[in-house]
């Protein structure tokens, strides 16, 4: 660097018109860490344009995920310029660790954080979240600051609603449920791959569920290498009753741009259905439903030559095969 060459100062003793390389050297990286940006004395540093997390960690030698761990952000974020993020102690940035402030989005208690947040894996979005954890799409998108439809991050860290008492979580997950279906191992009809015949939503299946529409299966689940159908499709003219097929809590009623006017309501035992492309939707969210109760007017998907509905069953945000829980 300019300047690190010739300093006049205490000289090395095997060329007097030189400083000492020692000093050169200390005097060069100090320069280089003051053109480079700089951390303050809480350990914060201020975004400049286009940096990354992992632009800011190769600077001050930090992990980069140590940094969005710290910050509650994915590690390929973009953060905006003049933006202050946290750097925890590292070769390039020995700063202490900061006194918690309202506005950094450091949780106060780690238990609170541990139990609180969730991490997006691959194929998750905010729907399946929502009914994994118990809540509901747009309280879901309300505590983290995104739209309803928004798209999620692998790795990226969300709030849960309702983090200051994370006891009903476990519980969910280890208690049986109250109407719990029977184990897998018991006999289950197997689904037809030819198009079936026309269902009855009369007709209740011993695990306690009705069909959603009186129609033909057009399409059915399917789960390999082959293919890939995450429900039924069950044939429904336009305006077709759509009725929910056991009793629950609606945990989602709103418009998705893959699935149109959608229905999501909750079950117990970890289950929910799913009822996508209605023409009209009848319930609100949060709204307490019974089994048979009509729940929307079926719509036309466009992607047929008949109108369908597009059916769904999820056990803990999975989609799972629905014919054997049905009548």
């Amino acid at each position: 660097m300019p300047g690190c060459e010739d300093s006049v100062l205490p000289v090395d003793s095997t060329n007097p018109v030189r400083p000492a390389r020692w000093l050169r050297r200390a005097l060069c990286a100090l320069a280089l860490a003051m053109c480079a940006g700089s951390v303050s004395a809480q350990g914060y540093y201020q975004v400049r344009q286009g940096e990354t997390i992992d632009d800011i960690a190769r600077r001050f030698r930090v992990s980069a995920y140590e940094i969005a761990k710290a910050n509650r952000l994915a590690v390929n974020a973009h953060p905006s310029p003049g933006t202050r993020i946290y750097v925890p102690k590292g070769n390039g940035a020995p700063a202490p660790a900061p006194a918690p402030v309202r506005s950094a989005p450091v949780p106060r208690q780690v238990a609170t954080a541990q139990a609180g947040t969730v991490v997006v894996r691959k194929g998750d979005s905010l729907w399946a979240l929502a009914t994994r954890h118990g809540s509901t799409v747009s309280e879901l998108a309300r505590v983290n600051g995104l739209p309803s439809d928004a798209g999620l991050e692998v790795g990226q860290v969300l709030r849960l609603p309702g983090a200051a008492s994370p006891s009903p979580q476990p519980s969910a997950r280890t208690s049986p449920p109250q109407s719990s279906p029977p184990p897998v191992s018991a006999p289950v009809r197997q689904p037809s791959p030819a198009v079936s015949s026309t269902r009855t939503t009369s007709a209740v299946s011993s695990r306690g569920y009705v069909w959603p529409v009186e129609g033909r299966v057009l399409r059915n689940f399917a789960d390999n290498f082959r293919e890939k159908h995450a429900g039924l499709d069950i044939a429904a003219p336009v305006g077709t009753e759509v009725r929910a097929v056991r009793d629950g809590t609606v945990v989602f009623a709103g418009k998705i741009t893959t699935y149109g006017r959608m229905i999501i309501v909750q079950h117990t035992g970890g289950l929910a259905s799913c009822y996508a492309y209605n023409s009209l939707i009848m319930v609100d969210e949060n709204d307490r439903v019974k089994r048979g109760q009509v729940i929307a007017r079926s719509g036309d998907p466009g992607k047929g030559d008949e109108p369908y509905l597009h059916f769904q069953l999820r056990k803990n945000g999975d989609a799972i095969d629905p014919l054997p829980w049905l009548p």
